[in-house]
């Protein structure tokens, strides 16, 4: 809007006789100083405002703005200087040693708008911005030098008693097209980015335009055009400066605002308790669920400490925990029992102290989170409580279920042995069928047991070597190999684990044992164990030449008691590789198989690696 009030204006100004609002160029010299400081102060603000941001844009654009206007700013204030009835610089100040130096600073600002309206928009390297400050520096340096001590060089721009010449004319209308061209084009990247800083830009560089056709029609420098076109370079350098202190200052503390505005909306929602001390252990920020605590809204907490609201040893432990946080610079936790002020509800916190630092590593303060494990720790408990009491059934009940087996399986052979002339062998084939149902259901009761004790082992466990297990395992199974012929090949660099060396001598002995007792007729087994690294641990895999596995059955097969073949033709309870399944799961692994029938399986498992 307020370029087209100044295109309007400027309309109007141009169809306006040439009236001389100063007697002489001397009357006109404050006002003209005047326009121009406030110019060159602006422009300095920019080239400032564009260093400063260098660190923090987010596109080139104010880079780009900075560097333009270094060389402005000087090349502006050459420009003062040298106006008639300033004191010489170098040379003598003149109308035609100004206008020069009003050209190269126009001929900058246009160079550095088209090249922000024309460029891609990026975040540039440090070493691009040093660069392109420096190229603006030697700008800057090879116009002080041309213009103070070889204007000679240069065509001429005035003439006096004539006016303008018509390089200076075709110069300002060049200036124009730049202007012109550099408004529609950031106009069009405003239209496409929303952003209101590449807006106001554009209005910049269109009144800079408008203001530059001003200078193609004033015969004397106290007329109304020259006048004219020193306050509209003087109205478009604000706006640029506003866009800049749109898209610098404006636009960073809008986002920063509306990332706190999200945050507070997060941390209103969290139904743990939140909250933020400085070193000291004033309180400088806390959610909703923490208010509840001390009974204050958070106004009125921070800037206090815990003694302002607590129990003075209640208050000394919290201000402990925060110190052991500040001195291990790492989160560290424990457990509080706190009681709310609001509902003298009491409930058992557990917490979790944070450093704050900033980017330069200086501590802001502790974040504390606390979470109510009230009920979860009850309930725990309760698990504990009812775990203990399953397992301590399940010995007394395998114990009971076992003692009369062993009854029957020893009356058994008690009354073949008294009546063995009296039986005939279909009897005593009876009686071998008693025997072994027996010893089945006795076994499958140990291997239930088993099952049941497993992932019971939660203390600390030293890493064991894989090489190791395998080859204990291998060292147990040595009667089964040797029936077998069985030939079983280990792949290099089985790792170590921090696993119970028990459950990894159950797994190697059910997968390689199962590897024996499924072999094909026709050919002795040949079992390869291999490992390789995966995320956060090691893929193992137990390779045979079996009989395989039907696809339909990759699952089934590690469901307890479920067996795809008769005891006749495998001997076995059912459970072993729903054994090795629990082991592996306890320890946050998986378990799978890849199967062709008739030609063999591979068992694959994860571990977790040992901690270094």
């Amino acid at each position: 809007m307020s370029a087209v009030i100044l295109s309007l204006v400027a309309v109007a100004g141009a169809n306006a006789p040439p009236v001389n609002f100063f007697e002489s160029p001397f009357a006109y010299l404050p006002l003209h100083t005047t326009l121009e400081v406030v110019a060159i102060v602006i422009s300095a603000m920019v080239c400032g405002l564009g260093w400063h941001q260098r660190l923090f844009a987010k596109s080139s654009t104010m880079i780009v703005l900075g560097a333009t206007f270094l060389p402005v700013a000087v090349i502006d204030l050459l420009h003062t200087l040298s106006y008639q009835g300033m004191s010489d610089l170098v040379t003598p100040s003149g109308p035609e040693k100004a206008i020069n130096f009003w050209l190269a600073g126009r001929a900058a600002a246009a160079v550095g708008l088209l090249s922000i309206a024309t460029l891609p928009r990026r975040i540039w390297p440090a070493a691009w911005t040093v660069a392109a400050f420096a190229v603006a520096a030697g700008l800057v340096l090879a116009v002080i030098w041309i213009g103070l001590w070889h204007a000679d060089w240069l065509p001429r721009t005035f003439v006096p008693g004539k006016g303008l010449t018509t390089v200076k004319v075709a110069s300002e209308y060049a200036l124009m097209a730049l202007y012109g061209v550099s408004a529609v084009f950031l106009a069009r990247r405003g239209r496409a980015s929303s952003e209101p800083g590449l807006f106001w830009l554009a209005a910049g560089a269109w009144t800079l335009a408008v203001g530059e056709s001003f200078f193609t029609l004033y015969a004397h420098v106290t007329d109304i055009y020259n006048l004219l076109g020193h306050v509209y370079k003087a109205a478009a350098y604000l706006m640029i400066y506003r866009a800049l202190f749109i898209e610098g200052i404006q636009a960073p503390y809008r986002l920063l605002a509306r990332e706190r505005g999200f945050l507070r909306g997060l941390l209103s929602s969290i139904p743990d308790l939140v909250w933020l001390k400085d070193p000291k252990g004033v309180y400088l920020a806390c959610n909703p669920q923490f208010e509840r605590f001390f009974g204050a809204s958070e106004a009125k907490i921070v800037g206090k400490t815990d003694y302002d609201f607590v129990e003075r040893d209640l208050a000394d432990f919290f201000r402990r925990k925060d110190m052991e946080a500040l001195a291990a610079g790492r989160s560290v936790m424990n457990q509080e029992w706190i009681t709310y002020a609001d509902s003298g509800k009491s409930v058992l916190l557990e917490v979790i102290k944070t450093p704050m630092l900033n980017d330069d590593g200086s501590v802001v303060g502790v974040l504390g989170i606390g979470r109510d494990i009230t009920d979860r720790t009850r309930l725990e408990g309760s698990l504990r409580m009812a775990s203990a009491d399953l397992e301590q059934f399940a010995y007394v009940a395998a114990h009971d279920l076992r003692e009369p087996l062993r009854t029957i399986s020893s009356f058994l052979t008690l009354l073949e042995r008294r009546y063995d002339d009296s039986l005939d062998a279909e009897a005593h084939q009876f009686i071998a069928f008693a025997r072994d149902g027996a010893a089945t259901l006795d076994q499958k009761i140990l291997d239930l047991l088993n099952y049941a004790r497993l992932g019971h082992n939660t203390g600390a466990v030293a890493p064991v070597s894989l090489a190791e297990i395998v080859a204990e395992t291998v060292a147990s199974l040595r009667p089964a190999i040797d029936e077998s012929g069985a030939d079983i090949s280990v792949g290099g660099g089985l790792p170590r684990v921090a696993i119970p060396r028990e459950d990894l001598v159950r797994l190697f002995h059910d997968l390689i044992g199962n590897a024996i007792k499924y072999r094909a007729a026709d050919r002795s087994p040949r079992i390869r164990i291999t490992c390789q690294p995966v995320d956060n641990g090691w893929q193992i895999g137990v390779s045979d030449n079996g009989i395989g596995i039907e696809p339909q059955y990759f699952e089934r097969i590690f469901i307890i008691f479920q067996r795809l073949h008769t005891g006749d033709a495998f001997k076995g309870t059912g459970i072993g590789l729903a054994t090795c399944k629990k082991i592996v799961e306890c320890h946050g692994g998986r378990i799978w198989v890849e199967s062709v029938p008739g030609q063999g399986s591979t068992f694959f498992f994860t571990l977790p690696s040992a901690p270094s």
